[in-house]
């Protein structure tokens, strides 16, 4: 009786975001700049993220560099998430 090969476990993403939003503040309402982005993406995979001006792009980008943190959601880098990371931390896992 023969076996079937199983394949070997999926890696962990490299980078992944969970139910992510960004307000913003500074008129009378807040304004989603990000709303609720959920993403995975896999060692060299290539990636593009398009669309028209005042989008939500950059500040998307901000937020998965983790220069800049979520209103809500997570975001995991290399399997850490960076919810509970200082900035120390934040600045040695960009570097």
């Amino acid at each position: 009786m023969s076996q079937a090969a199983s394949s070997p476990p999926a890696p962990a993403p490299i980078l992944e975001a969970q139910g992510v939003v960004k307000e913003l503040h500074g008129g009378q309402e807040p304004v989603l700049a990000v709303n609720g982005v959920s993403l995975s993406i896999q060692r060299g995979e290539f990636v593009a993220i398009t669309g028209p001006s005042g989008s939500g792009k950059s500040t998307l980008l901000y937020l998965l560099g983790a220069l800049d943190r979520p209103t809500r959601g997570e975001i995991r880098i290399d399997g850490a998430s960076t919810t509970p990371m200082q900035d120390p931390q934040l600045a040695k896992l960009r570097n």
